[in-house]
């Protein structure tokens, strides 16, 4: 399964570079695939901007960005401009959005309705949802995009299969945004939704391949919250 990954304008390329150097290390059928140029070297900008709640790169991404509500339509138009100008993507790879801009039905992310295998992430404000780097969601939410389209068909049964009551499982619906640090923290999927993946006979490479991107989310922002315990008890 190939995922093109596609970085808007206005995401940093620092951010970007790290989160494609995560990715690599998780081998399995699902490939990550992206431009040289979004990854150029590292500059003297890319170090004032580390990528840290709170960190300068956040709030300009969250107060220039984040607040700019734009239709899905122009996120996933760009996914379909993204395809006319690489002739080799297949109507069945995947491609992703990275972009700061908010979108008016406030989610995190989203396939196009459509059905294509169109998607977009939000990047910018996790900071103010999540207690970890903001790379850390947005790998978990694209890791989560191959197990979902090989599940369900569509966003209207992926919609149909959500929990409104949070159960730390990809569907969970997520109303109040601050439900999504369970998701994170849990690292898994509910044992209804394993059940649903086990009758549509989801590739177990590539299950595997994602779990091990998961279990690496959940470590890092389990670290990082225990490591502020431990800092305050040791002082």
């Amino acid at each position: 399964m190939n995922v093109h990954l596609v970085r808007g304008e206005e995401y940093p390329r620092h951010r970007f570079r790290t989160i494609t150097e995560i990715l690599k290390k998780f081998k399995g059928p699902v490939k990550f695939i992206y431009r040289e140029e979004d990854i150029a070297e590292k500059t003297e900008e890319d170090e004032t901007e580390y990528d840290m709640p709170g960190g300068y790169g956040n709030r300009i991404g969250n107060e220039l960005y984040g607040n700019i509500l734009l239709d899905w339509q122009e996120h996933f138009g760009k996914c379909e401009e993204f395809r006319r100008q690489d002739k080799e993507i297949k109507q069945d790879d995947l491609v992703v959005l990275f972009t700061d801009y908010g979108n008016k039905e406030n989610w995190f992310s989203s396939w196009d309705p459509s059905g294509n295998l169109n998607f977009f992430i939000q990047t910018s404000r996790w900071d103010e949802f999540v207690e970890a780097r903001s790379c850390y969601p947005i790998i978990y939410e694209l890791a989560t995009m191959p197990l979902i389209i090989s599940t369900w068909k569509n966003l209207d049964e992926v919609t149909a299969a959500s929990h409104d009551e949070p159960r730390g499982c990809p569907l969970d619906y997520c109303r109040d945004k601050r439900e999504v640090e369970l998701r994170l923290r849990t690292g898994d999927v509910c044992p209804a939704c394993l059940d649903e993946m086990t009758r549509k006979k989801i590739d177990p490479e590539l299950a595997k391949q994602v779990f091990g991107i998961l279990d690496h989310v959940r470590e890092q922002v389990l670290f990082k919250k225990r490591f502020a315990v431990t800092r305050q008890l040791s002082g």
